[in-house]
């Protein structure tokens, strides 16, 4: 809704955070409206926001909320590409 999630809509919020929803857009600029993508791909910092919360010593769930289907796939192909693109970031804080 206009806001960048992280790390405006992050640090005006992260002491409400009990649980994270993560999923990746890109705005589409002739509607205005998200367009969802594989996690990692899209407008949403997903790697700054992964460290911020580990900074932030987060201890909670992150939930994969997937509402993005590859062209020619199905969702569930949508859901392992995300899948893998969390995987391997969440590897790279380490």
């Amino acid at each position: 809704v206009g806001e960048t999630p992280y790390p405006d809509g992050y640090q005006s919020s992260k002491h409400l955070i009990g649980h994270v929803h993560i999923k990746d857009a890109v705005i589409d600029p002739e509607s205005g409206k998200p367009r969802w993508v594989a996690l990692g791909s899209g407008e949403v910092d997903i790697a700054g926001q992964l460290r911020a919360l580990q900074e932030d010593a987060y201890q909670d769930v992150i939930s994969l909320e997937n509402h993005y289907t590859p062209p020619g796939g199905a969702p569930e192909d949508g859901v392992r590409q995300s899948f893998a693109n969390l995987q391997r970031l969440v590897g790279e804080l380490v």
